[in-house]
């Protein structure tokens, strides 16, 4: 009878997955393998390491290039980072109320989103180069244009 050895941890379990199995997983405008989060996920480890974060360390995803909102998602969850994504289309006010409580150490957001928001840690911003033009995954979810928000659906 085979023995299941149960990974450690999600990296120990993307990394097996990645040696296995060198199918795509996910289809957004683009194909990724196991293999390639794996790589990307090691790479961000390096930088994670040489800009001081650390597990638990909260760092804010914003961007309309729904790959690489989920590339990054799921490295930051393999490093144990906390990932707070948010929805692009957030006005400035309520990002800087989320900022203040969060603290974030990083951001990784798209160029528009940095100027709109107009963050002043800018040493902590990592622009994310956007290749497509699509609508968010938050405006495909919502199934709603931001402009169609009204003070009784908003928060706070």
């Amino acid at each position: 009878m085979t023995q299941i050895v149960r990974p450690a941890n999600i990296s120990d379990a993307f990394k097996r997955i990645s040696r296995i199995n060198r199918k795509p997983y996910l289809v957004t405008d683009k194909t990724i393998s196991y293999g390639h989060l794996h790589n990307h996920a090691r790479r961000l480890t390096s930088f994670f390491n040489k800009k001081g974060i650390k597990p638990g360390d909260r760092i804010v995803i914003a961007s309309n290039d729904d790959a690489s909102v989920i590339l990054l998602f799921l490295s930051l969850l393999v490093n144990g980072i906390t990932a707070v994504i948010i929805d692009p289309d957030t006005p400035k006010k309520r990002a800087d109320s989320y900022f203040n409580v969060l603290d974030p150490k990083l951001y990784f957001i798209d160029k528009n989103i940095k100027a709109s928001w107009n963050i002043e840690k800018v040493d902590r911003v990592i622009e994310i180069n956007t290749v497509t033009n699509k609508p968010s995954l938050f405006k495909k979810l919502l199934k709603r244009q931001p402009e169609k928000v009204t003070a009784k659906d908003s928060y706070p």
